[in-house]
């Protein structure tokens, strides 16, 4: 998806710290190609900083806590994983391909509050249970 190599300013990083490097450096440059789509840094770091501010906050997500991510692949994922990263939690993906009674066993297995998925996946019945949803165990 991303065609850049990027060596690390220094040993030991984060690599969101990267990514928002690479965006004060290069805003207007392709951060994510998919298909005939594509996002430039700063229109990524937006996305990511929306879905944060509006999901995150409003469920009191806390760092080390995992969040599942039911995305096929799409700028989505992308997006998604990001604001995992950015926010200090634990990326665990699902795959909309499993069956709901598995993706239910892996979100509880995890113990995981919350599961992103895109709307494309929204309409499956598959993942119902799981649309951007907060999970009470």
């Amino acid at each position: 998806m991303n065609n850049t190599q990027v060596s690390f300013s220094w040993p030991v990083t984060c690599i969101h710290h990267e990514f928002v490097h690479q965006v004060m450096k290069h805003p207007q440059k392709l951060a994510v190609e998919l298909d005939e789509q594509s996002l430039t840094y700063a229109a990524l770091l937006y996305y990511v900083q929306v879905l944060s501010l509006t999901h995150f906050n409003e469920y009191h997500i806390l760092s080390g806590e995992v969040i599942c991510q039911c995305v096929g692949r799409s700028l989505s994922m992308e997006i998604g994983t990001m604001v995992i990263e950015m926010a200090g939690t634990v990326y665990r993906p699902l795959s909309p391909r499993d069956p709901q009674h598995r993706l239910h066993a892996l979100a509880q297995q995890t113990q995981c509050r919350l599961v992103l998925d895109h709307w494309l996946t929204k309409s499956s019945s598959i993942i119902k249970l799981y649309r951007l949803t907060f999970i009470q165990h």
